[in-house]
């Protein structure tokens, strides 16, 4: 039977070398924590501005369409408007990415309003454009 003989020097190299293996996993932790430290906080702030620009998208879109209604309106349509409240059908292409809601045409006997209500209230919040309504001759 060969036994081993025993080397001072290769096991100072080998207890150096698992030192230096310790040393790389605590900075290698270090390192995680220092970019988790600083990604985590920017990861949450870029969620936060992608749902509000989704939110001013959506409102964008509600106020030209509401705009658009309102002129066509006050042309001359709103003397077919039935009184008091009533949902406004809407052909607009571009209504077609709003998310859910209604469109809601109030005529009363000086004024006249569209107000877009989204379903959801976080979703660009409502819209509303009011006209005059000319004097009955």
């Amino acid at each position: 039977m060969v036994v081993p003989s025993f080397n001072p020097a290769k096991k100072r190299a080998t207890l150096r070398r698992q030192g230096q293996r310790g040393a790389l996993n605590i900075e290698i932790l270090i390192a995680i924590s220092i970019l988790l430290t600083a990604l985590l906080p920017i990861s949450f702030t870029i969620a936060r501005d992608q749902k509000r620009l989704r939110s001013l998208y959506h409102r964008s879109v509600a106020v030209q369409i509401v705009d658009g209604e309102m002129e066509m309106l006050a042309a001359g349509e709103w003397k077919s408007a039935p009184p008091g409240d009533s949902r406004l059908p809407v052909a607009a292409e571009a209504a077609k990415s709003l998310p859910s809601g209604s469109f809601i045409l109030t005529r009363n006997d000086k004024s006249l309003s569209l107000r877009w209500s989204p379903a959801n209230p976080g979703r660009g919040g409502p819209v509303e454009r009011l006209i005059q309504l000319p004097p009955a001759p």
